[in-house]
């Protein structure tokens, strides 16, 4: 990590401890980063398809709000829906305004020395609280805070429903790696797409490590009895942050480091 990814790093870091937290208002809101997370999410589509067509990251679009949509609906049918019309229509503004970019564009752009940090952060913020709100509202909604791990559970939720939120989540980006390596069978698409597995798989680890009163409660127990004072103490309140905040933390640090 160079000097000004590890400032920006250093950041995030201090937003979501210091200023999110002590500043919430309507202009910090998930409505907010569900926004920024369709622009974003545009983006890094049609930077990733910059060798095909404009029009096939409209279909790789139209596809995805689909596909997000009808799983919505099947595994949250009593959560506040996605609004597909919305998605749709703010989607094809913003894609409007890179259908005339040509590779040579986002290449320039990736050779910058400045521009590939920058989004890189501002791509770690708003996912990370993308994700955070998401995790607790919808995948982990009302399961996740006490529940014992049984077969049941395990099955539900991390063979079923994870995967479902992973295609919810991922899916476009893994829709653009397929497309990618089937145009030139390059494997650096299909290790993408076995890191976004590995990274939502890290995520879910943490997130119920974080969340789930159990675990967190052992953690706590190991952290006490296998570390002596007053480090046990030191390293506990350096993370004596809510839950949330944790995560978000988790989900940065994991973001830099893969």
């Amino acid at each position: 990590m160079n000097i000004l990814g590890l400032a920006l790093f250093t950041l995030q870091i201090l937003l979501e401890t210091y200023i999110f937290p002590n500043h919430s208002s309507e202009y910090i809101s998930p409505k907010i980063f569900y926004i920024l997370t369709i622009l974003l999410t545009i983006y890094k589509t049609r930077s990733q398809l910059k060798r095909q067509s404009s029009y096939m990251t409209i279909i790789v679009l139209i596809a995805n709000a689909v596909l997000r949509k009808y799983l919505f609906s099947y595994y949250y049918p009593t959560k506040p829906r996605l609004d597909l019309v919305f998605e749709l229509i703010l989607g094809f503004l913003i894609a409007f305004s890179f259908i005339f970019a040509s590779q040579k564009d986002f290449e320039e752009i990736e050779e910058s020395k400045i521009i590939p940090d920058i989004r890189k952060f501002i791509c770690s913020l708003v996912f990370s609280n993308g994700s955070a709100f998401y995790y607790e509202n919808y995948t982990f909604s009302g399961i996740s805070k006490n529940s014992e791990f049984d077969f049941k559970i395990l099955s539900e939720i991390f063979v079923e429903r994870i995967f479902a939120d992973f295609i919810i989540l991922n899916g476009i980006f893994i829709i653009c790696d397929l497309i990618n390596y089937s145009a030139k069978r390059d494997n650096s698409h299909i290790k993408a797409i076995f890191k976004y597995f590995a990274f939502n798989f890290i995520l879910t680890v943490v997130y119920f490590a974080i969340f789930n009163e159990n675990i967190s409660s052992k953690i706590y127990e190991l952290l006490f009895a296998h570390i002596s004072k007053p480090y046990n103490i030191i390293i506990y309140n350096m993370f004596a942050y809510p839950a949330v905040v944790k995560f978000k933390i988790a989900f940065t640090s994991i973001f830099y480091l893969i």
